[in-house]
């Protein structure tokens, strides 16, 4: 009886530590700008493994690179466009990046990608502060 009395005790304080826990989110989550002259490029990363590139923020249409992200470590990430103006589609047009995240700037450099576009557009920029956190 005192067994599972103690069992008991145990699992419900192991359930209370494990509901107040919150779940850490990934640091590239969020939205990154990188302010240029005219307009801003703004990159967001969102929680469901998606992404948006915009590279005139204030002209009212959506991303010119919408697609999917897969994060293969703690440094590289790979990028493939859905849609998009500049989208690049089809069989081998998944570029690979290194990235890093340093006092709250984003830096992206590309380690292979067939995507002339998407990689003039990413390559060894320094994306400011994030905008927001979702």
């Amino acid at each position: 009886m005192q067994k599972l009395l103690l069992f008991s005790v145990l699992s419900f304080t192991l359930l209370l530590l494990g509901c107040q826990q919150e779940k850490k989110q990934h640091p590239l989550i969020g939205t990154w700008v990188y302010e240029f002259t005219d307009n801003d490029i703004v990159l967001e990363f969102k929680t469901d493994g998606t992404y948006a590139l915009d590279v005139n923020s204030n002209d009212g249409q959506p991303g010119d690179l919408i697609g999917v992200y897969h994060l293969k470590d703690t440094s590289l990430i790979t990028l493939k466009d859905s849609l998009g103006g500049g989208a690049c589609l089809g069989e081998g047009q998944t570029g690979e990046y290194t990235y890093r995240v340093e006092k709250e700037r984003l830096y992206m450099t590309p380690v292979k990608d067939e995507c002339a576009g998407r990689k003039r557009l990413m390559m060894t920029r320094e994306f400011g502060t994030k905008l927001k956190k979702p």
